[in-house]
């Protein structure tokens, strides 16, 4: 406190490491721009205009220390602030993330957007620290898992794949439920192909089930089972509807793409859902 008054100043704790968006990462140009100027209204804010000199001179080391060039904080350190107030968004704007690739993505930034006032695009980095990092998380039991696209193996050779919200178990429950005789069932007819299928003497390795992929959204993840068993037609029971929302002119592309393309990481086990 000085002559009556409150003094503040830019502090950050010993632990910080000064590491931010590095000027040679794979991020777009204007994301590592926009992260220095509002590194440098920040300070401005929080320090009184006493200490705007010395924090001035920490920012610079900090912005060397991630490769920026000294001509590029020179010059936005010299820079007038910008306004604080927020850009009234479009009316009825649509937003699409898309992987970013240097060079490529202005150019299709530029060319999706300039006649459509409506369309704004996100880019988004495929490598991150989180692939990069170990998983300290116990891996989640697969019959616990949820939201995915399932393979169930028959002993004739042939599979059935299905889909599910629930738990996986939840749902191989009800399929062990519907191949009963009436009398034991606890729930009506079961109308999917693997009850069909095992009415006529077949028999299922429910603990061979195998998970092909996750999908938290339904629409998504019926269009993921679908093109599962487009890829398998020749391996599957599946019934003809279960794929007859599925254009036909997909099959070449469908079957070009690999047999078992990688899954993403399961859903976080804390999180609830309904069966």
């Amino acid at each position: 406190m000085s002559c009556g008054k409150i003094e503040t100043k830019w502090w950050q704790k010993p632990q910080n490491k000064g590491r931010y968006i590095n000027y040679q990462s794979q991020c777009p140009y204007h994301q590592k721009i926009n992260f220095v100027q509002n590194l440098i209204n920040r300070v401005r804010t929080l320090s009184s205009p006493k200490f705007h000199k010395e924090c001035e001179n920490k920012i610079v080391d900090i912005l060397l220390l991630n490769n920026y060039p000294h001509y590029l904080i020179c010059k936005l350190l010299k820079q007038k602030p910008k306004s604080s107030e927020p850009s009234s968004p479009t009316q009825n704007s649509k937003f699409y993330s898309l992987t970013y690739v240097k060079h490529l993505s202005e150019k299709l930034n530029k060319v999706l957007t300039s006649n459509n006032e409506t369309s704004k695009i996100a880019f988004k980095n495929h490598a991150t620290i989180n692939k990069i990092l170990s998983k300290t998380k116990d891996p989640v039991q697969k019959d616990l898992q949820s939201d995915l696209v399932y393979q169930i193996p028959c002993e004739c050779g042939l599979s059935y794949i299905g889909q599910t919200h629930s738990h996986l178990k939840v749902r191989i429950r009800d399929h062990k439920n519907s191949i009963k005789p009436e009398q034991n069932r606890r729930n009506g007819p079961d109308p999917t192909a693997l009850c069909t299928h095992a009415k006529l003497g077949h028999t299922f390795d429910f603990d061979k089930t195998k998970i092909l992929t996750f999908e938290t959204q339904k629409f998504k993840r019926e269009l993921k089972e679908m093109i599962s068993i487009e890829r398998n037609k020749n391996k599957v029971i599946n019934k003809r509807n279960d794929v007859q929302n599925l254009s036909k002119c997909y099959s070449n592309l469908i079957n070009s793409t690999p047999r078992n393309p990688p899954i993403r990481r399961p859903p976080d086990p804390n999180h609830s859902r309904a069966d």
